[in-house]
Formats: C-alpha cells, structure tokens, sequence
C-alpha cells in the first residue's frame, strides 16, 4: 500500500522543480515593479539530492541542484522578461541549508553550525536581507530544518519533493508560506492584504483532492477545525435590537449551529452538507425569525468555512484581463469624471441629545470582564476503574495595570470623527472608565460600536453634502490599478459574455446576488456599459468610507445615456439592514446627487431597479 513498482519518480521530481520555476516567474513579472521580491521554498527528502559528496572527497550539486539549472535555463529562455529580471546564473539564485553534524549536511532535523556561514545568516538570520530585491537568493532547498521556527512572508511557491507523511505534516510544512507578504514601499516595508496577492501555491507530490483531504485531517489532528463550522463561528456576527448593533455572542451563535444542524445543512461535526446549496434560486436557511436578518451573513460565513475556501486547485485560478481600450475612450472619461467627482459634507445633529443617546447605552451594556491569569490545580488519580480527575484549588491575578494603555481617545476620533471634547464628554459621563484601564481593547470595541451606532441613526437627516473640485479615484489611477489586477478563483467571478460592456472580462462578485445582477446587466440590450467599482472608490460619510457596487450607463430610446449607481443587497427591507449600512446608503444617494447622479438606489433580487 502506498508504494510505487516501476514509477518514474525522477521525471516527476524533474516537473514538480519546473512547476515551481514556471510559478515563480510568473509571479516575478508581475510583482517586481511593486517592490515585491518572490521567493520559493523546496523541502526536499535527502540531502545527497542537493548537495552530495564527490569520490575526491568535496562537496558538489546532487541531482535536485542540477535539475534546477538546466530547467531555470529552460524556463528563462520562453520569454525576454524573465531574463531582464533574472539575468544571473541559476547556481546564484539558489541556496540551501541544512542541519550540520561534523561539518557535514545531513538527513536530520537537528539544528546545529552550517558549514556555508553566509547562507545559514541569510536563511536562517537576515530576513530583511533576504527580503532585498538586490539580494539574488530567491529558491531555497531544505531537508528539515526550516520546519519550525522559522518564517518569511514573501515565500508564494512551496515544493514538496519528498513524502509527506507522519513525521512531517502538511499544516507544518506550508506554514512555512502562510504569512501575508510584504512589499517595499517609500523604505518601509508594508503588508499586503489583498487576496489575490496573498496566495500560496503548493507543487505537491499528491493530488489536489488528497492534498486537500490530509491537509484538513492534519488540521483537525492538531485541533484546528479548518473546513468545519464550529458552534461559535456566527458570535461575532451583528445583530440589531432596539435600534442598536450587538455582536450575536457564543449562545446565540449555538443556537443558529444547532438548527443548521437539524436542517440538515451541517453534520454533527460542522461539515458543510450537500443540502447547502446557496447558489440555487429560491435556497433559504429558514432561520428562526429573531434571526432572519443574518440570512446573508450566516450563508457566507458557512462558505467561509468549507475546505474549498482554503485549498484551491490552481487550474482554477485565472488572470483577469482588462479592457484597456475602454478606459481610453472620450465616454467613459466623460462617465468617469461625472460619477468620481468629490463632496465635503456636513452634519447638523444636537451635540447634547448624541452624548446624552450614547451615554444612555453605554450604561446599559454588559459588564467588560477585566483581563486576569487563571490558575486551576487539579488532582488525578489512576484506579482500577480507570483515572478520574479532581479541582483541588483555583486562583487568579488580574492583570490591570501591567500593560501600556492605548490612546482611546485618539482611537474614537479616528473612526467616528467626533471631537475628542465630545468624546472625552462620553467616557465621563459613562462612569466605566474603570472597565478601560482593566480591558482595554474590549472596552474600546463596546463603546466604538456604541457611538458608531448613534452616530447612524441621526445623520440620515442631517447630513449634507457639497461637490468641491477633484476626484475621489483619478482615472489614472483606476488605469494603473487595473493593469495590475490580480489573480483570482473562478468561484470568485462571474466570466462576462459581452466584453466590450465592461473593464474586465471576469468581475470579482462576492455573493449570489450580486453575481445575478452582473449576469443581468450582461445580457440587458439596454446597459450600454457597467462596472463593479473597485475598492479604492470610496464615498467618505460619518460612520466610515462608502464603497457602491456597480457604476452602469443606460441608453434610453437609443439616444438618451443614463448613469446609474446600484447597491445589491439581498433584500429591501431596511430593519432587516445593519443601522451603520442603512446610514451609508442614505450618506451615498446625498452624495451622487450633490454631484449630479440622481438615479442612485438599491438593487435586489426583488427589484432590480433597472
């Protein structure tokens, strides 16, 4: 079981090592301009592979190491870029380390002195170094020894040419690259978020459906639930009672878990079953009724969850391509200028009656419990019967007072742009300044979610919004953006069928409604042109930056160009609508028509608005 009788294992190495030169290239092309240096890690099964010990006695390329050269030459010679980026030797761009005994690599996890001093100080050592561009080493062989204790983020390419098995499981090995990766921007190094970015490719030895498999089962082994809902997934959702936002809480959140599981959409492990079919028309989770506002946002959770989500095979993964001719054209700049053009806004509320609603709920929130060490002894004893264990004594130390407490002022400020009289006024007033200094971050969470909450409630009224000069996204901007679009799963997309309406030939949806506007705006005779709207078109209101869905132009009668700006959402109803959300879309209609775009409205399944 398991073994292989007449296999060719040397040209499957061989592809694995290509695979992996193929992806890195790929991603190089693509990142470098972006201060972004790739790196790719191979885990190997002997160290006589990559380096071994010739019949004088000195150290030379095993196999592995001479593969690698003759494939690097291979791979680099298909395109002109690729040798632009990486003219050097492919012996100066790989380097490796492993665990030493007598000067000598061996098959081991033992750490010990490398005998090649500099690549043990880059490896193991100089992250920022290895991080440099101007740094060559970009492939990096190992046996064991990176395993643990050791991290880079910009590792995008792991390979695994050996087995994976008991004695190193897969969680730990593509731990390795499960870290968001970094770019060099104005001499700092910053994290980036984007998930088309931050995505690990694993060139395994296995299938993609038995790489999935074990990698959950590791996980699970290891107490991670990972491709599994837990009763507590939906604590953290958000509710509306009394006007006011809650997160759900871990009861409650059972509560939502058991019925899923009695509907039969999860098993009693949390594995998503084959009746959750959200896709489907019509699919509903026929939530109790104190729960039905969270429809949506349980449905999403639970995909979250499914292993899919984590593990993806890579040829479902596709480069989106733009359409740049769209963006040069004299009507879209024309569309462009009118839908960006920027606002001021002011608010009119009665200072007094905000402090006074925000006070009021302050005090009627739970009690933040303060951070403490707990410390149970427990006593156990091994009888016949088999062990049985005992509580002997508890104690616990709060911790207030050991830390350094954060600006929670400034914090408040930022987010919900009060004036720090107005906010200090608030904590005072209060009187749980005390619950601050003993739980700081919860403490800020409460009141954060409190005043935003206040704030939604009483600006729909009061706000107004003024068209100044400039734009809230330059359209040179939006051009330099889209040519560098990332990768994405088609699960993520829906792929457009008239090219020539739209930026992209794929749009990045992220529910079912939206993915049934976008199929709906392809196919109408009468949308002349639509486009999701990127991340970075934000509309700035009180209770945080407004990011509208879909951009659209509509021709009536053939003559008459009509633009829209469309929210989807799931429903209509505004008490089933977070307040902060309801407040937003109020904040964007103000907004588009302070600057001439008075066809604004939400679109839902039961009314497209179209």
């Amino acid at each position: 079981m398991g073994e292989t009788i007449g296999g060719s294992s040397d040209l499957i190495g061989r592809e694995m090592i290509r695979e992996t030169i193929r992806e890195h290239l790929r991603k190089e092309v693509r990142y470098r301009g972006q201060g972004m240096k790739i790196l790719s890690l191979f885990f190997i099964d002997k160290v006589a592979n990559y380096r071994t010990t010739g019949a004088d006695g000195t150290l030379e390329d095993g196999q592995f190491a001479k593969w690698f050269d003759e494939l690097f030459i291979e791979e680099r010679a298909k395109d002109p870029a690729f040798s632009e980026l990486l003219p050097q030797h492919p012996s100066e761009l790989r380097s490796a380390y492993f665990a030493q005994r007598s000067g000598v690599p061996v098959d081991s996890t033992e750490r010990g002195s490398a005998n090649d001093a500099d690549a043990y100080d880059l490896i193991m050592r100089d992250k920022s170094r290895l991080l440099d561009p101007d740094e060559p080493i970009r492939f990096i062989f190992s046996h064991s020894a990176l395993r643990e204790g050791w991290d880079n983020p910009n590792v995008f390419q792991i390979c695994t040419l050996r087995e994976m098995g008991q004695t190193v499981e897969r969680r730990q090995t593509i731990g390795r690259g499960l870290r968001l990766p970094v770019a060099k921007v104005d001499g700092e190094y910053v994290r980036i978020k984007d998930r088309g970015v931050a995505q690990l490719t694993v060139i395994a030895n296995e299938s993609y459906a038995d790489f999935a498999k074990h990698l959950q089962e590791d996980y699970q082994k290891a107490g991670v639930s990972m491709g599994f809902v837990r009763k507590g997934e939906f604590s953290k959702l958000v509710v509306t009672e009394n006007n006011e936002e809650r997160r759900l809480g871990t009861l409650r959140s059972e509560q939502i878990w058991n019925h899923l599981q009695t509907s039969g959409f999860i098993d009693a492990e949390g594995r998503v079953l084959a009746n959750f079919t959200p896709n489907l028309t019509g699919f509903t989770l026929k939530l109790p009724d104190e729960f039905a506002e969270l429809e949506d946002d349980v449905i999403q959770t639970i995909e979250s969850c499914k292993i899919e989500k984590f593990v993806k095979s890579a040829k479902k993964r596709v480069a989106r391509k733009l359409n740049k001719q769209l963006y040069v054209t004299e009507e879209f700049e024309e569309f462009w200028r009118a839908i960006s053009a920027k606002t001021t806004y002011r608010v009119s509320v009665d200072r007094d009656s905000i402090i006074a609603e925000c006070v009021k709920l302050i005090k009627k929130e739970d009690q933040i419990k303060p951070l403490r060490i707990q410390v149970t002894k427990a006593g156990i004893k091994i009888q016949r019967g088999g062990a049985h264990t005992s509580e002997l004594g508890q104690r616990e130390k709060l911790v207030a007072g050991s830390y350094d407490l954060p600006d929670i002022v400034g914090e408040l400020q930022e987010v919900t742009s009060l004036t720090r009289k107005s906010i200090i006024d608030i904590l005072i007033q209060s009187g749980r300044l005390k619950e601050f200094i003993e739980n700081p971050n919860d403490f800020i969470q409460m009141v954060k979610r409190v005043i935003l909450g206040v704030l939604a409630a009483s600006v729909i009224d009061g706000i107004q919004y003024e068209k100044i000069s400039g734009s809230i996204y330059e359209l040179r901007e939006l051009q330099k953006d889209g040519e560098e679009e990332r990768d994405r799963f088609l699960d993520q997309m829906y792929a457009v069928k008239n090219t020539d309406k739209t930026d992209f030939e794929t749009i990045v949806v992220e529910s079912e409604p939206e993915r049934e506007f976008a199929k709906l705006l392809d196919s109408r005779e009468d949308i002349k042109m639509f486009m999701k709207l990127p991340a970075k078109f934000k509309v700035p209101t009180p209770v945080g930056d407004y990011n509208p869905d879909w951009a659209i132009v509509k021709q009536v009668d053939g003559q008459d160009r009509i633009y829209m700006i469309r929210e989807t959402k799931s429903t209509s109803r505004n008490d089933l609508l977070r307040p902060s959300e309801v407040a937003k879309i109020a904040c964007g209609a103000k907004h588009f028509a302070a600057i001439g775009i008075t066809d604004y409205s939400k679109a839902t399944p039961e009314n497209w608005n179209l």
